[in-house]
């Protein structure tokens, strides 16, 4: 049998190269672009294009396939890559990957003089308890608003409606901060929809292709890949063993590890966790104090998962998470500050709390 390749145990196909396959080359050092060229189907000749999103999404999945080129590169551990992919109707595979070195610069966590603020957008749905079925809202510009509307569209006759609702509170300097933001924004949504006999639902796959994540923005930050491993094992896992346990069908699509794309504000969002909705209260301030840690602290380990942990991440495996996860968090122990173990301490009681109410 044939071992599989790393970015495969992450749901992330294979291809071989096919004249009329769209096909893509990103070269770049961890989650960052430095050229991408194109190749339409039937042409002998790529072209190069800017990296930014205006450039990327003229070309159809093309954002979905700069993704998982640096999604594979990060999979097999090349910080600087070229890696080459294609898309065949809607599916997009691996064509090859290969380390790039004259790409290698200075790739340290590198804090900016400004300072790092943090963020999110937290997704969920409308339902209707009389007419059982979930409600969407006519199409419309939202982007400003702190309560808004995802870009998932559905049809009804000739109007589209947007069924994903979220909420995206002002960045904050700190984790608490932005739970006490949070915290508003959803009483505010939760008074308005109560006044119509309607409900939130937060589960990662409420209905049909519609899976609802839980993206943490910060800013000032570089995305390195050092860092995206940091989140991967001391926030995912940890939640996945003991508390976010459902939504294995997200996590092959929308929630694989690392999944991190870049924004506007100097840093990054970091989109695998499904919807954290419900963890908008007193009782989970730890929550947010963790995620302040692990974004913002500049000196974390560089994390590396072996086969069964990444089979057991995927496939739902709580006791081998629960093993992978007591193991980083034994490593990570004595590098840290008498507080910085506090925090560990409390993280820990508070994951084996909530798998004690779920």
């Amino acid at each position: 049998m044939v071992a599989k390749k790393n970015y495969e145990l992450h749901g992330i196909r294979s291809m071989e190269e096919k004249d009329n396959g769209f096909q893509m080359i990103v070269e770049g050092t961890d989650f960052y672009p430095i050229s991408i060229q194109v190749k339409q189907p039937l042409s002998n000749n790529y072209i190069t294009i800017q990296s930014h999103a205006s450039s990327i999404n003229k070309y159809y999945l093309g954002q979905e396939m700069m993704d998982t080129a640096i999604m594979a590169a990060y999979y097999n551990n090349l910080p600087s890559y070229r890696v080459q992919v294609q898309r065949m109707g809607k599916e997009i595979g691996v064509i090859s990957t290969e380390e790039n070195e004259h790409n290698l610069s200075d790739r340290g966590e590198g804090e900016t003089q400004l300072k790092a603020l943090l963020g999110a957008d937290i997704e969920v749905m409308v339902y209707h308890p009389l007419r059982g079925s979930f409600v969407a809202i006519p199409m419309g510009n939202r982007e400003g608003s702190k309560i808004g509307s995802d870009r998932a569209l559905i049809r009804k006759g000739h109007a589209f409606y947007q069924p994903i609702i979220e909420l995206r509170p002002s960045p904050q300097e700190s984790g608490i901060k932005l739970r006490d933001e949070l915290h508003t924004l959803k009483c505010r949504l939760e008074e308005n929809l109560g006044k119509r006999s309607l409900q939130i639902v937060s589960s990662p796959n409420p209905t049909g292709r519609f899976y609802l994540g839980g993206h943490i923005h910060v800013s000032n930050q570089k995305a390195t890949f050092r860092k995206a491993s940091q989140l991967d094992a001391l926030i995912t896992l940890p939640l996945s063993a003991y508390y976010m346990k459902n939504g294995l069908d997200r996590r092959k699509i929308y929630g694989r590890l690392g999944s991190i794309r870049l924004n506007p504000y100097n840093g990054f969002e970091y989109r695998t966790l499904p919807s954290w909705y419900e963890l908008i209260d007193d009782d989970n301030k730890v929550f947010f104090q963790w995620i302040e840690f692990i974004f913002l602290h500049p000196n974390l380990p560089h994390y590396k998962f072996t086969e069964s942990v990444l089979r057991a991440y995927y496939h739902g495996d709580i006791a081998t998470l629960k093993i992978a996860v007591t193991q980083f968090f034994q490593q990570l122990y004595p590098l840290l500050s008498s507080t910085e173990q506090k925090l560990i301490n409390e993280w820990l009681n508070w994951l084996k709390m909530r798998e004690r109410i779920d």
